[in-house]
């Protein structure tokens, strides 16, 4: 059997994780984006390949996602 390109074996990789993923670019534009985030998110990969996170949901842009300790 020959063995399946990088493309190919990533997808199916990221098909059959389970687990929200997305992946972005330099440019903080979304350019993977697999079946379980688009039920954790509510969208499509459709909807958001191609553009940034902070674009569907601007309130994450300057939000911090754990207790910042102060010394």
């Amino acid at each position: 059997m020959p063995r399946p390109d990088a493309k190919t074996l990533l997808t199916t990789i990221l098909k059959g994780i389970g687990l929200p993923f997305y992946a972005v670019d330099r440019d903080w534009k979304i350019y993977l984006y697999n079946g379980a985030a688009e039920r954790h998110f509510g969208k499509s990969a459709a909807e958001m390949i191609g553009t940034t996170f902070w674009q569907h949901y601007p309130a994450a842009c300057c939000a911090t996602p754990w207790p910042v300790a102060n010394p």
